[in-house]
């Protein structure tokens, strides 16, 4: 009786939506950390550029900062 009056069907709903805010919750901390690590990768990438830089350059002197830093960016 409870099934034709739709009692069942708005529970499987109910447990759909939870089901559907748990997989929010799960995917939002995964991103969070995906963000975390590219911001390690692009610093990661910035310091290899620079290293590459005054392997190819040498180190700057202090009146070559401006050229350097157009270099390297």
């Amino acid at each position: 009786m409870l099934t034709s009056m739709g009692i069942d069907p708005i529970c499987g709903i109910i447990d759909n939506m939870k089901e559907t805010e748990n997989m929010i919750t799960v995917y939002e901390e995964h991103i969070k950390n995906l963000e975390k690590e590219n911001r390690s990768l692009k610093m990661q990438v910035d310091f290899l550029k620079e290293q590459l830089a005054y392997k190819t350059f040498g180190k700057p002197n202090l009146d070559e900062k401006s050229w350097w830093n157009s270099t390297t960016s």
